[in-house]
């Protein structure tokens, strides 16, 4: 429910003046909630991608999009509008962000031509500030000529650009990458705007704190033959770890063969970096790991972990795929958790069958080099992969926090019932969940924030109508868990389910933790920022001081 206190007029571009450039994608390609006609509004959720500086990783954000008919986009986060923009085009299906940084402080401006199709140069602004060069020109809605765009992934923590030529609207020639001011990667398109030749890609999580690079070669668009894995100085030929003053550098050879057909398959034995790895780390822990597997039979999953004392520790998992090809999990498997780290070394272990997990699965915790069972549950026997019967597992979202538990009952997959959330084996939140299998949150519930760590201890208490958001929520906080919640901020959703903040709120800054106790006072309306919003600070050395003013915004009536 944290909200930035960052002027939000930058939030709300004026009409014709947004390109919907970015880290975009197509809105046909997500899942729209409601039904589409003419006369209605759609409404879809997505998940939006922004990196947790607390936790140095990159989580998912649940966001909620309303393309009205009136050719309004509106981006809700947590109940109150980030950005409203105009499509002018009704023809053509309008693309949105989904990067948080994006939906926040990016702008394109530029012109319109008669036809409502863009023309002209358009150049790009970030946080209110020009962004040299990047940009280009457009002729009847189509790129054309020499332009330098920003990246998807691009925010903060991931200052990256590419350069390169449109030809009606498609890529053509050589396509060049920046990191800052410095090239890292690229290659070429042919006529047909497919990558061909050498290239030297970006991970999907390429950061500050992750440059992590592939090359290899493309045809028509496909990968083929052997793919190398990459740091930022381009060059992987051994595998130590080296400590030296907390320091730790893993370098290792990576890559592994695609097929030479038309299909970009993996062939043979690969080495694949995991998703949220560091590749040179000044932190008192940490971790380092790779997977090697093959396409058909073995694959194995290892682990190279390390702690403040230098203990250094090999976990191993993984388990085994059909002999078709077909990349079908059979028999037992050890597998690492979504957002595996140093804080939270958990694995699931259990059987598949046909591709799908069935029977008893247990979770583990990797904890001082011995494996806690911390949870698990069962899996039907049918063989369709659902949740069946009670269950102890991680709560779900982003959390990377083996602490923070949930137990409660799984019906046809669907949770239903008490459920309690326990962090350190204690409850402090939980609710009802409907009994008609459809997960659906109902009545008083206490949530755990998003971010909810040791230094982040958040929660929020109020009431769900048929899984929304109504009525008075209160937003409590605690310093640590030997500490009672005291009320520190909140305010009044509104009645008709639209889950939109109405009224005055208290707000809690974004990034706030124990550091950086911040909090927003103002006024919504119909989730809209309103008139003037202050920004009040306690000092986490000082809390017997109290909150005090900091900053002050305005906003229009």
């Amino acid at each position: 429910m944290g909200n930035s206190c960052s002027n939000n007029k930058s939030f709300q571009n004026k009409k014709d003046k947004i390109s919907q450039q970015g880290n975009q994608d197509s809105a046909e390609q997500q899942k729209t909630k409601n039904g589409q006609t003419e006369n209605q509004n759609i409404i879809q959720e997505y998940e939006c991608t922004y990196w947790h500086s607390n936790q140095h990783r990159w989580i998912q954000k649940n966001c909620k999009i309303t393309l009205c008919r009136q050719k309004e986009i509106i981006y809700i986060i947590d109940g109150s509008i980030h950005r409203i923009e105009k499509f002018l085009d009704s023809l053509q299906r309008p693309e949105v962000f989904t990067n948080f940084e994006q939906i926040q402080y990016l702008q394109w401006y530029g012109n319109y031509g008669q036809n409502l199709k863009k023309v002209g140069k358009w150049i790009a602004y970030w946080k209110g500030k020009y962004l040299s060069q990047v940009g280009g020109y457009s002729e009847d809605g189509s790129k054309q000529g020499s332009w330098k765009e920003i990246m998807n992934q691009f925010c903060g923590k991931c200052q990256v650009f590419e350069l390169g030529q449109y030809q009606n609207n498609q890529k053509s020639g050589l396509w060049i990458y920046f990191y800052g001011n410095k090239k890292i990667g690229g290659g070429f398109y042919n006529e047909q705007a497919q990558k061909k030749g050498q290239w030297i890609e970006l991970s999907e999580n390429f950061n500050d704190e992750a440059q992590v690079m592939y090359r290899g070669e493309y045809k028509n668009g496909q990968k083929l033959g052997i793919w190398d894995i990459l740091d930022k100085n381009r060059n992987m030929q051994q595998f130590h770890i080296q400590f030296n003053n907390n320091f730790c550098v893993c370098v290792f050879s990576g890559g592994g063969l695609y097929d030479e057909g038309s299909d970009g398959v993996k062939l043979g034995l690969w080495v694949v970096i995991l998703n949220g790895i560091k590749m040179v780390k000044k932190l008192v822990d940490g971790m380092f790991s790779f997977r090697m597997f093959k396409k058909i039979n073995r694959c194995k999953t290892t682990l190279y972990i390390y702690n403040n004392k230098n203990n250094l520790w090999v976990f191993s998992g993984g388990g085994s795929y059909d002999e078709g090809g077909h990349e079908v999990k059979w028999g037992n498997w050890v597998e690492i958790l979504d957002g595996f780290c140093c804080n939270c070394q958990v694995t699931h272990n259990g059987e598949y069958k046909n591709g799908k997990k069935i029977g008893k699965w247990d979770i583990w915790l990797l904890d001082s080099q011995e494996n806690q069972k911390i949870g698990g549950g069962l899996y039907d026997e049918g063989g369709v992969g659902i949740k069946v019967g009670n269950w102890v597992e991680l709560l779900d979202g982003n959390r990377c926090v083996a602490q923070v538990t949930q137990k409660g009952q799984y019906k046809n997959g669907k949770k239903v019932g008490e459920w309690d959330i326990l962090y350190e084996n204690q409850k402090i939140s939980g609710g009802q969940y409907d009994e008609g299998c459809n997960g659906i949150k109902i009545g008083r519930w206490i949530d755990l924030d998003d971010e909810f760590y040791y230094n982040k201890q958040v929660i929020y208490k109020g009431e769900y109508d048929n899984g929304k958001k109504i009525g008075r929520w209160d937003i409590e906080y605690r310093n640590d868990s030997n500490s009672q919640f005291f009320k520190i901020g909140g305010g009044l959703f509104d009645e008709r389910g639209n889950e939109l903040k109405i009224g005055k709120w208290i707000d809690l800054e974004e990034g706030f933790y124990y550091f950086k106790l911040i909090t927003c006072i103002g006024k919504y309306d119909n989730g809209k920022k309103i008139v003037t919003w202050v920004s009040m600070e306690q000092k986490w050395n000082k809390m017997n001081e109290g909150f005090k003013k900091i900053n002050e915004w305005k906003y229009d009536k």
